[in-house]
């Protein structure tokens, strides 16, 4: 069984711990010993006090899940170790550092990654296998939205990473997983224009609303709706094509509410593709760990590489430029 060491107990950081232990050895390391301890006893694995000693167990894989300032730090100090590597989303807050980072990289034999779970949501996973029945895609519209103060229940909204420019975050740094999919189905892109801004009351000093225009190579555009500002959790997609049109609707959270639908032209009647009345919110991240686990034993993965993180953080860091500049940011 492989060994795999996770740098950073918050929730996401126990989620990939609980999964990871269905597969391995599982090592923590949190800056708080308390949470470490915590976490490592809740999964029967092993505790570290520090970093140094948690390389020193010689890890096979390692997953970042740090607030995302401190990625490529941690990521430099590990490479030592010799082990592939998952970074939390997204895979840093300036290009500049991603690039130092690749570098480096480039010149090691490991594997780096970046978490993009929605790759393995069921309802993405449907669309761009159904993408070919409305033939040539003309446009897409996607929306993500969800009330700040919700997304952790039971801390202060004004301590999370999301909310603070200190972090480096923002809806648009932090909802990355819309344009990391519209990559998936489209390709490249070319040219971003952006409207990001805070709208509401909240206390935080980060945008919560962002509506995003991105143009693929292929002559896609592809419309993304992002805010921090629903009071009910939301998240979609419409495709349409010269054939048909594809839409995913899913709404609420435990229970998440999931259909996709098909219309086709030549029928004119829409289609049920895929429904679930409580979507598995941890399925994903299994999958997403599965991967992780094929990727350790040199198998073919569905993993996002470091060349598909920088490529999405490029486009979002576009969009903030776009945003703050007014005008239309182009891709080289």
């Amino acid at each position: 069984m492989k060994k795999i060491l996770i740098i950073g107990c918050g929730s996401i950081g126990q989620r990939h711990a609980e999964n990871a232990s269905k597969y391995g050895h599982v090592g923590v390391f949190d800056m708080s010993r308390d949470l470490t301890k915590a976490v490592a006893a809740s999964i029967n694995g092993q505790p570290f006090e520090n970093l140094t000693s948690a390389l020193q167990w010689q890890p096979d894989g390692i997953v970042v899940a740090t607030p995302h300032k401190s990625h490529v730090p941690i990521v430099l100090q590990t490479l030592g170790a010799g082990a592939d590597i998952m970074i939390e989303k997204p895979i840093s807050h300036d290009l500049a550092s991603v690039d130092e980072l690749l570098t480096t990289v480039r010149e090691k034999t490991q594997k780096l990654f970046v978490v993009c779970n929605m790759r393995f949501h069921p309802a993405v996973s449907v669309i761009k296998n159904r993408l070919p029945a409305i033939g040539r895609p003309y446009f897409s519209r996607v929306y993500y939205g969800n009330y700040l103060p919700n997304m952790r229940p039971n801390r202060d909204y004004r301590e999370f990473y999301a909310a603070r420019r200190d972090y480096g975050r923002g809806v648009v740094l932090d909802a990355r997983h819309e344009v990391d999919y519209l990559r998936r189905f489209f390709g490249d892109v070319s040219a971003v224009s952006c409207i990001a801004e805070k709208r509401s009351h909240l206390e935080i000093d980060v945008e919560d609303y962002a509506t995003i225009t991105l143009r693929h190579n292929n002559g896609v555009y592809s419309e993304v709706h992002l805010d921090y500002l629903q009071q009910c959790k939301r998240r979609g997609c419409e495709v349409v094509g010269e054939k048909g049109t594809l839409v995913w609707a899913s709404e609420g959270k435990q229970p998440e509410i999931c259909t996709v639908r098909l219309f086709m032209q030549e029928t004119g009647k829409w289609e049920e593709i895929y429904h679930s009345e409580n979507e598995n919110l941890n399925k994903p991240y299994e999958l997403l760990m599965s991967q992780f686990v094929k990727a350790l034993h040199n198998d073919v993965n569905t993993l996002a590489s470091a060349a598909d993180g920088l490529a999405t953080l490029r486009i979002n860091l576009a969009a903030l430029q776009s945003s703050q500049q007014k005008r239309m940011i182009y891709l080289k």
